[in-house]
């Protein structure tokens, strides 16, 4: 009789030669987000911050791999100086080497993943000691690991700290509809454009430009980081390119995987004037919008960003791509361009008990606080400035 029983384990990381080869592996057939793909991974762990050594999670059936994750380790003060002590999936927990993965989970064979979800969490709750709470961040809400049911099998209460829609663009959609993107969109949006065109008419005809060589995508990866820092220091916030990692995880990720074609960096320009870049990962024909640097106008009327993202949407329809994606927010300009919508979740699951419960009043304590102060943090509502990331 096969045996359909799904055993885990955590275990010290191979040598990442030796895991990407089992990751590559799995990864043929689940076919993950790019987030979960060991082009991203890969590249996390070779550059991952100074503390505890992750853990490789390995899900097996039958003597076979059928699902894999990171778990890393962190630590979190409250006041009163209490220790909250954290797992987190494919997340390193620390702000400046925290890259907000998106479409986050497990890597699983398909048919699997809702059994795989049930013995991982099983698992962490069972036999895992010394831990006050798991991170889920950045979960598709159909993701199995985002059902609260398989949380309280394991024994564990679950809070929600964070949900974002996730438009995008389904491009198949608009292949089957036959009409150009501009004729799809709300008469509203089609005049914010077309009266933008219009603006930009007397600097030249627009163009959008893909860096065609890896030397050109850093050199649009320079550009965009221009336009972006003086957009958001002039807001009074520090941007992307702030946290210390950002910045050389993405070349290395360019410089890695350009040749693959999975790096897609824009420009945007009316005749000789740059008005802006886009910075977009391209995997399976789905297209994730990563971020942006854009020339800022004095008339408001301009909207270089809507411009971009409306020619990036034609510009990969034409390349036949199937999903143009915004990724997590609620920015007006992702909702006005986007056909569909999913939504994205940021999970904390813990063991309820006399620990869980003096943790959760010094949360309490904090969230007093940070009303007095201001508005609560977005990294305490388990995203780390999502806005900054790709505004």
């Amino acid at each position: 009789m096969h045996d359909t029983t799904i055993g885990v384990r955590l275990s010290a990381l191979p040598d990442l030669e030796e895991l990407g080869r089992r990751w590559r592996q799995l990864e043929t057939a689940a076919r993950p987000a790019y987030f979960l793909s060991w082009a991203w991974i890969g590249t996390w762990l070779a550059r991952r911050p100074p503390g505890p050594e992750p853990w490789l999670l390995v899900a097996e059936q039958a003597g076979r791999t059928v699902g894999l994750g990171i778990v890393t380790r962190g630590e979190a003060r409250l006041p009163g100086g209490a220790r909250v002590r954290r797992l987190l999936l494919n997340d390193s927990g620390d702000f400046d080497y925290n890259l907000n993965p998106e479409y986050n989970g497990l890597l699983v064979e398909p048919g699997l993943k809702r059994a795989v979800a049930r013995a991982v969490l099983g698992c962490l709750a069972d036999t895992v000691p010394r831990w006050d709470e798991l991170r889920l961040h950045g979960l598709d809400l159909a993701d199995p690991l985002a059902d609260p049911a398989l949380a309280r099998e394991a024994g564990l209460a679950v809070e929600e700290l964070w949900r974002q829609p996730v438009p995008r663009v389904n491009l198949e959609a608009l292949r089957r509809d036959g009409r150009p993107f501009l004729e799809t969109l709300s008469p509203s949006t089609r005049a914010r454009l077309r009266r933008a065109r219009r603006g930009y008419a007397p600097r030249g005809e627009l163009v959008l430009d893909q860096a065609a060589s890896r030397e050109e995508a850093h050199e649009f990866f320079s550009g965009l980081k221009a336009l972006h820092q003086v957009s958001w220091t002039r807001r009074g916030k520090p941007g992307s390119f702030h946290k210390r990692h950002w910045e050389p995880f993405h070349r290395a990720l360019i410089d890695a995987r350009f040749p693959a074609g999975e790096i897609q960096l824009l420009r945007l320009r009316a005749g000789r004037h740059v008005l802006g870049y886009l910075y977009n990962l391209v995997y399976e024909g789905h297209v994730h919008y990563i971020q942006s640097g854009l020339k800022q106008e004095a008339d408001p009327h301009l909207k270089p960003g809507y411009l971009a993202h409306a020619l990036a949407v034609e510009h990969n329809l034409a390349l036949g791509h199937r999903i143009y994606d915004f990724l997590a927010g609620e920015a007006r300009y992702k909702a006005s361009l986007a056909n569909e919508a999913g939504e994205m979740t940021w999970l904390r699951l813990h063991r309820p008990g006399p620990r869980a419960r003096a943790l959760e009043l010094a949360r309490r304590l904090r969230r007093n606080l940070h009303r007095l102060a201001g508005p609560v943090s977005a990294f305490y509502r388990g995203a780390d400035s999502q806005a900054s990331r790709r505004a």
